[in-house]
């Protein structure tokens, strides 16, 4: 990636971008797209060094009663989960930094 390429990303993974033999559950199957080891090799050297501040996938376009697609996109998401922690460049939950002053966190207010 190039020398600018911002330390702090978020990604947006369109399911579109596999190959349809391995996601044909889109709104518009690409035959000849990614493959899975391509697709994970991609996501890996975009995330490596950086700090991940929030990811999507998207154009998933689930078919009833086939769920093999369904399977393929929850494995890329848990397999980027993975690649996020190993790298150890995930931003630390601040649930206070989150909410207004005077919320309320179970029967905690957060001040």
């Amino acid at each position: 990636l190039p020398a600018r390429f911002p330390k702090r990303i978020y990604i947006s993974f369109d399911a579109d971008a596999l190959d349809s033999a391995l996601m044909p559950s889109t709104g518009t199957p690409e035959p000849g797209g990614l493959s899975w080891q391509q697709a994970v090799d991609a996501l890996s050297s975009v995330t490596r060094g950086r700090t991940v501040i929030g990811f999507d996938f998207v154009e998933l376009a689930p078919v009833r009663g086939w769920h093999a697609p369904d399977f393929t996109a929850a494995k890329l998401v848990y397999t980027l989960m993975g690649m996020i922690v190993r790298n150890q460049r995930i931003l630390p939950c601040r649930p206070k930094s989150l909410l207004m002053e005077g919320s309320k966190i179970g029967k905690h207010r957060v001040s």
